[in-house]
């Protein structure tokens, strides 16, 4: 959903500062993502 709201803000409403606002929120959550990800492992690992 937060990627189809990235590309209408950018390809319907033509919002780039909008759009952009909206994936460096997605890369947000890729990187707590992958945080969490990391140690989970280390939990499991230990």
């Amino acid at each position: 959903a937060a990627l189809a709201r990235a590309e209408a803000l950018l390809d319907q409403q033509g919002d780039a500062a909008a759009a952009a606002t909206q994936v460096r929120a997605l890369m947000f959550i890729q990187r707590f993502r992958a945080d969490i990800d990391r140690r989970l492992g280390a939990l499991q690992d230990s």
